[in-house]
């Protein structure tokens, strides 16, 4: 299985990019998977709130707390436990997607260096991309983006809305594993 992570700050395209490759994918008659280390805090989040944390973007949903707030306070008492728990449990996703053939998996939301390290030794397969959009403030008090500029990446690309066309890059991201023997 070829792995495609995506890191960036917020708004630099990371999810766009991913629908684009998993489009290609789909139009190669490619088996494909889109994937987040956060999935199982969205829907811990939207089985204790009762609602999708994307469907109320900004909104208080818990407490006085939007859906992002609670993911990254959720997300950060569980790293504080255990650092490896979100990437154990992705990988775990990752080893059944193989078995079962899944010819690409794409994760959109790679944050943390220990997760970036974890995909190279345990896959055969993994490019890491950054995607950076000059456009998009960047919060460095963020705690989902404190790690991102350490974590190595095999490519980086810059992707302006409006003016980069997402396909484009999802072929540039694709074509990396055309060198592999």
């Amino acid at each position: 299985m070829k792995i495609i992570a995506l890191t960036g700050y917020k708004r630099s395209g990371k999810d766009t990019v991913g629908d684009a490759i998993m489009a290609l994918a789909t139009e190669r008659k490619e088996s494909a998977v889109k994937l987040k280390f956060a999935d199982p805090l969205r829907e811990a989040v939207e089985k204790l709130t009762g609602c999708e944390p994307e469907r109320v973007k900004g909104l208080p949903i818990w407490y006085g707390l939007t859906g992002r707030e609670l993911m990254i306070a959720l997300g950060n008492g569980v790293r504080s436990l255990r650092e490896d728990f979100f990437a154990t449990l992705l990988a775990n996703r990752l080893e059944r997607f193989e078995s079962a053939g899944i010819e690409w998996a794409v994760i959109t939301d790679l944050r943390f260096v220990n997760e970036a390290f974890m995909l190279v030794d345990r896959f055969d397969h993994v490019r890491i991309v950054r995607l950076d959009n000059p456009l998009a403030p960047h919060d460095p008090n963020d705690p989902a983006e404190r790690e991102i500029d350490k974590i190595p990446v095999h490519l980086a690309l810059r992707n302006v809305p409006g003016s980069t066309d997402p396909r484009d890059l999802a072929r540039i991201i694709m074509r990396q594993f055309k060198t592999e023997v």
